[in-house]
């Protein structure tokens, strides 16, 4: 007579629901170090540009957006005035403004956000959340 074969199961659906929810956990802390990040680089003469950015989060579908919201925050970004002429950047009090902020924060702090992710998602599984 033949033994029969062992069968193992593993549940992945509860790793992964356990992902997302310390995703959804540590969402607001890293889209915050994003924001800060990005605002470091973006253009300050008067703060206004980088005092109006917001995060809008909504951590249950892990979607999260940051917005520059002044009428003139478009082209500030772009580098290019409304004229179409590129434009010179203050770098007072911030030594690297400039045009596209966040793709050069990226670029600088990308590692860093993962390492962000990766401490949360295992603190959250350490905690057996």
């Amino acid at each position: 007579m033949s033994q029969p074969k062992p069968i193992v199961r593993f549940d992945t659906a509860g790793i992964v629901r356990r992902v997302h929810k310390a995703a959804e956990d540590a969402m607001p802390e890293i889209t915050k170090k994003i924001q800060e990040d990005c605002n470091d680089l973006a253009p300050f003469r008067s703060g206004t540009l980088v005092s109006t950015s917001n995060i809008n989060t909504d951590a249950g579908e892990l979607k999260s957006e940051i917005k520059w919201i002044e009428p003139y925050s478009n082209y500030v970004y772009k580098g290019v005035s409304k004229s179409g002429k590129d434009l010179n950047y203050n770098k007072h009090p911030h030594t690297e403004a400039g045009s596209h902020w966040c793709k050069r924060a990226k670029k600088l702090h990308f590692s860093e956000w993962v390492k962000m992710v990766d401490k949360c998602i295992k603190e959250h599984f350490r905690n057996g959340s």
